[in-house]
């Protein structure tokens, strides 16, 4: 059996209402910056000796020089000579002015050379340097920094009132430069 329903529908009315919708702007649709890929390891072969690289030069020879652990006679024949060449065949000028040097020294600076490069061939020139030999590049050195030196000297704002004042004058020969030997 059914059951009695009593039901009233109650329709209300409103008035119409205006709506005015503020809609915002769509947002932009978010940057995706893909993350760097990891770095890849590359092996690269090892890279052999350009004809430049394997050639002795003034400034190379000079560095062998200074590392060598030489002393004596047989450094300062080093320091005299000039090695040039390759690394698997070099020629050791010496001035003949330098001949008795040699004479007493030679044999232990060919044999520091051939502990270092066994491969390499030396023959002596008896010859002037075709290059500057280390000690004229020391020199050359020690020249443009006590240049260097007397400029920074002279250019003292001290250094000037002194040498005004009492009408003094740079005696060059007594400039002493910190790391020169004398």
């Amino acid at each position: 059996m059914p059951l009695p329903v009593s039901a009233a529908v109650v329709r209300a009315e409103a008035p119409p209402v205006t709506v005015a919708a503020v809609i915002p702007p769509p947002e932009p649709a978010p940057v995706v910056v893909p993350e760097p890929a990891a770095p890849v390891a590359t092996i690269l072969p090892f890279p052999t000796a350009t004809k430049d690289e394997a050639d002795w030069t003034p400034e190379r020879w000079t560095a062998w020089v200074q590392r060598s652990e030489l002393s004596g006679m047989a450094l300062s024949v080093a320091r005299h000579a000039l090695l040039t060449g390759t690394r698997s065949e070099a020629r050791l000028e010496l001035s003949p002015q330098h001949d008795l040097m040699a004479a007493r020294a030679l044999e232990p600076l060919l044999a520091r050379l051939a502990q270092d490069y066994p491969d390499m061939a030396v023959r002596r020139e008896s010859c002037e340097p075709s290059g500057m030999t280390p000690l004229e590049i020391e020199q050359e050195r020690q020249r443009v920094a006590r240049a260097d030196a007397t400029q920074a000297f002279l250019a003292d704002n001290a250094v000037q009132a002194l040498m005004q004042a009492f009408d003094a004058r740079l005696l060059e020969e007594t400039l002493m430069i910190s790391g020169e030997k004398r």
